[in-house]
């Protein structure tokens, strides 16, 4: 709201600054309220540097001598990391070591020595007391113990760089396929709203679950009524049983799995039996419905190739 008239102004003074920040003790000025005074400027807290990853002359030969690295060269990268605060870009430029490195293989060598160290100072950490001339902190803030993937980044940034250097025509060839892939959703939404876009009679297709469960099921004898379990190893047949082929099919399948024919009739291998054929008829079930489904897939996508033929599309076919 507007300022009252009775409402006094704060007043501002052009007063010298240092920060915890520099090192040379160097004096600013900034406008601050008078009376306000700072112990330190409230901005250094944000001047965060990576921790250096520093080794000693048996760690570096012990664990981290590499055939590809010299320890001068592992110095500098070191260097290089801590006072760049790992910009890899500005590493890469100001690396000067021969042979030349890409910024994978000098990503690769630091993670890999900082992993490395870690992982050395905490086995040892956990054998005994921590050396204080080798404190665990100083292990280089954002490195990982994790390994750097080197093929997976080189890879990466390979297609990055293959991104980037299209031509105009590959981006207008991709530009014209998402057309064209917008253009078939667009079809098949029509001929779902159609009608069209389920076969007859597999939207009522019943659950093949419930199917094999009402195929075999426990028999529940009367009272006094004494049944042998050997009865239930017959395969249900008839108007609501299995069809010949599907038994003929199951039978190849148990066959397969090494299952005899005629297990020993107890009521526990009664009861697995039946529930291992429930699975094998669900199984050949899902198939066939899954075969269905697939040859209709196939039907509707002729379809779109010639709807799309018409527009001036075309959809090729999976082979």
């Amino acid at each position: 709201g507007a300022m009252g008239k009775d409402q006094k102004v704060s007043k501002w003074v052009w007063a010298p600054f240092s920060s915890t920040a520099r090192n040379d003790g160097a004096n600013f000025y900034h406008w601050v309220k008078a009376g306000v005074e700072y112990p330190d400027y409230p901005f250094a807290r944000f001047n965060v540097h990576l921790d250096s990853v520093e080794y000693s002359e048996d760690e570096y030969s012990m664990y981290l001598a590499n055939s590809e690295w010299t320890r001068s060269d592992t110095d500098l990268l070191m260097g290089l990391c801590r006072r760049l605060d790992l910009r890899w870009a500005v590493i890469h430029d100001r690396f000067t070591a021969t042979p030349p490195r890409t910024i994978d293989q000098l990503q690769h060598r630091y993670y890999s020595v900082a992993s490395r160290l870690a992982h050395v100072r905490l086995t040892l950490a956990a054998a005994g007391p921590i050396d204080p001339s080798n404190p665990i902190s100083t292990l280089g803030t954002g490195s990982s113990s994790q390994s750097f993937n080197l093929s997976y980044e080189s890879e990466r940034r390979r297609q990055l760089e293959v991104a980037w250097s299209r031509s105009k025509e590959e981006e207008q060839e991709e530009s014209d396929l998402r057309k064209e892939l917008k253009l078939v959703e667009a079809q098949l939404r029509k001929l779902k709203k159609a009608g069209k876009g389920e076969e007859p009679g597999l939207a009522s297709q019943p659950d093949p679950h419930d199917a094999a469960n009402s195929l075999f099921h426990r028999p529940q004898p009367a009272a006094g009524v004494p049944y042998l379990q050997s009865a239930r190893l017959e395969n249900p047949v008839g108007v609501n049983g299995l069809s010949k082929t599907l038994i003929k099919k199951m039978s190849l399948v148990l066959a397969e799995l090494e299952v005899e024919a005629r297990p020993l009739p107890t009521k526990a291998v009664v009861d697995m039996y039946d529930h291992l054929r429930k699975s094998v008829v669900t199984l050949l079930t899902l198939q066939k419905i899954a075969s269905k489904k697939e040859s209709l897939l196939l039907q509707k996508k002729i379809e779109i190739n010639r709807a799309g033929g018409d527009a001036g599309g075309t959809l090729e076919q999976n082979p």
